[in-house]
């Protein structure tokens, strides 16, 4: 089993401190740090509008059918967002790298939609109109005449 934190090499990108990415492997396949390096730079890619809002992310490789080929490397990612639940995506491809890349599309999908229904919600929020008076820079009928 290959665990590695993939940060250090990254002390220049301003995302490495506010994101952590952890690489787990199964004990099918060889973990080797240009596999932790390419998964850490696809993960950065895909996530690094996310990172403010992200302290780790956790990546699962395994190979699902050891021996027996096929389709059967298997990545599982999981982020963990500042004061939310752990959001997870699964894909599986022919090598590790595709993979890895559908997982981390998978993921950004799935925290586009839970980061911007909850921004939907905090703006929706701000608007509620009060018993003082319209909102701010709401027109009433009277001025729109």
């Amino acid at each position: 089993m290959f665990r590695r934190k993939a940060a250090a090499e990254h002390q220049n990108d301003p995302t490495a401190k506010a994101m952590q990415i952890q690489i787990n492997t199964d004990n099918h396949l060889i973990g080797t740090d240009d596999l932790a390096l390419a998964v850490d730079a696809t993960v950065r890619r895909a996530l690094s509008r996310f990172a403010g809002r992200l302290t780790r992310i956790e990546v699962h490789l395994n190979d699902v059918n050891s021996d027996k080929g096929g389709p059967d490397k298997r990545c599982v990612m999981e982020a963990r967002a500042r004061g939310r639940r752990p959001i997870s995506a699964t894909h599986q491809a022919p090598s590790i790298a595709l993979a890895a890349d559908g997982a981390a599309e998978k993921l950004a999908r799935a925290l586009d939609r839970t980061f911007g229904k909850l921004d939907d919600r905090r703006a929706d929020h701000k608007l509620v109109p009060t018993r003082d008076g319209p909102l701010p820079g709401s027109r009433s009928r009277d001025d729109a005449q």
